[in-house]
C-alpha cells in the first residue's frame, strides 16, 4: 500500500522563539547559539524547507503520517499545504510572495510549485514541465526570477537547473558538470548562482559549482573539505558564503564553513549544536541580522531544532 505524506507548512515571527532543549551548548568559537527546539515542528520526516517573509520564518516540511501535525500553540496551528510529497520540500520569497517547491509521492517524479502572499492561502499547484526528481528541488530568487535545481529521476545522477519569473512558465534546463544522489543545495552570492552538492552514490564528498547566467555552469570544484551522507546547504551572509551539511553515515554533527569569496573554502568546523538526521537548511532574516540553521532531529522524535548567529 502506497503511503502519501501531507506537507504542512507554518509561519512563525523573527527572531524563532522556543523552549530551550536539552543538548550541547555551543561551542565558543563557533558562533552559534545553544540548539533550541522549534515549537511547531512535529512529525517531520526529511529536510526543513525554510523562507522570509516580511520578517518573518516560513518552514515547510514533510510529515511522518498522513493524519498531519500536532504543535503546542506557541505560533498559532500549523498550516495544511495543498500538496503530498515523497521528498524534501524548498521555499523562496519573492515580489512579497512565498513559492514552495516539491515532487510528488512515491511513484511520481514531478515537481511542482504553490505560492503565497501570506503562508495561508495557496495558488493551485501548478507541475514543472518536462522536469522530473528523485528527492526534491532547491530554490533562490535571482535578478527576477526563481532558479530551482534538482537531481534527475531515480537512475539519473545529473542535476539540472531551470528559472521561472511566475512559478508557472519556466525556462529550459541547463546540465550543471557532476552529478549527486541527493537534492543539490542553491543560492546568490556575490552576483552569481551558488550550487553546492554531495557526490554520486557511494562518494560522501562535497562539491560546488558556479554561474553568472544560470545556464553556463563552471566545471565543479576540486572536493570541498567536508563530507556529507545528505543534502547541503548554501546562505550569503555577513559578507560570506555559508555552507552547512551533516556528516557521514555514523557521524550526525552538523558542520559548516564561510567561504570568503566564493571559490575558496577553509577546511568546516562542527557547529557544536548537536545531530541531524537528514542535511540541514539556512535561513536568514531580511535585514542580515540573523542567520538560522535548522535541521531534522537525531533521536528519534522527528522534530525540528534550530540554533542562530547574529551580527553585531
Amino acid at each position: 500500500m502506497q503511503i502519501k505524506r501531507l506537507l504542512v507548512a507554518a509561519l512563525v515571527a523573527a527572531p524563532l522563539v522556543g523552549g530551550l532543549t536539552a543538548g550541547p551548548a555551543a561551542a565558543a568559537t563557533s558562533g552559534w547559539n545553544p540548539p533550541q527546539r522549534f515549537e511547531l515542528g512535529y512529525s517531520v520526516a526529511g529536510r526543513v524547507g525554510a523562507a522570509n517573509l516580511n520578517g518573518n520564518i516560513f518552514t515547510v516540511w514533510r510529515n511522518t503520517a498522513d493524519d498531519g501535525m500536532t504543535t503546542n500553540g506557541l505560533y498559532g496551528s500549523p498550516q495544511a499545504f495543498p500538496g503530498r510529497t515523497s521528498g524534501n520540500p524548498a521555499a523562496t520569497v519573492m515580489g512579497g510572495r512565498i513559492y514552495v517547491g516539491w515532487k510528488g509521492v512515491d511513484g511520481d517524479t514531478r515537481m511542482f510549485m504553490a505560492s503565497s502572499g501570506n503562508g495561508f492561502d495557496w495558488s493551485t499547484p501548478t507541475p514543472m514541465p518536462g522536469g522530473g526528481t528523485g528527492d526534491g528541488p532547491a530554490l533562490t530568487v535571482w535578478n527576477g526570477r526563481i532558479y530551482q535545481a534538482w537531481k534527475g529521476v531515480p537512475g539519473d545522477t545529473r542535476i539540472f537547473v531551470a528559472s521561472t519569473a511566475d512559478g508557472v512558465h519556466w525556462s529550459t534546463s541547463s546540465i550543471v558538470p557532476g552529478g549527486t544522489s541527493d537534492s543539490p543545495a542553491l543560492t546568490v552570492f556575490d552576483n552569481r548562482l551558488r550550487l553546492a552538492w554531495k557526490g554520486q552514490p557511494g562518494d560522501n564528498r562535497l562539491f560546488y559549482s558556479s554561474s553568472a547566467d544560470g545556464e553556463n555552469w563552471t566545471t565543479f570544484s576540486p572536493p570541498i573539505a567536508g563530507f556529507t551522507s545528505g543534502s547541503p546547504t548554501l546562505a550569503t551572509y555577513d559578507n560570506g558564503l555559508y555552507l552547512g551539511w551533516k556528516g557521514v553515515p555514523g557521524d550526525d554533527h552538523l558542520y559548516y564553513t564561510i567561504s570568503p569569496d566564493g571559490e575558496y573554502w577553509p577546511t568546516g568546523t562542527d557547529a557544536g549544536v548537536g545531530g541531524s538526521a537528514y542535511g540541514p537548511t539556512f535561513v536568514q532574516r531580511p535585514d542580515g541580522t540573523y542567520l538560522y540553521l535548522l535541521w531534522h532531529t537525531d533521536d528519534g522524535t522527528n522534530q525540528i531544532r534550530y540554533s542562530w548567529r547574529h551580527t553585531v
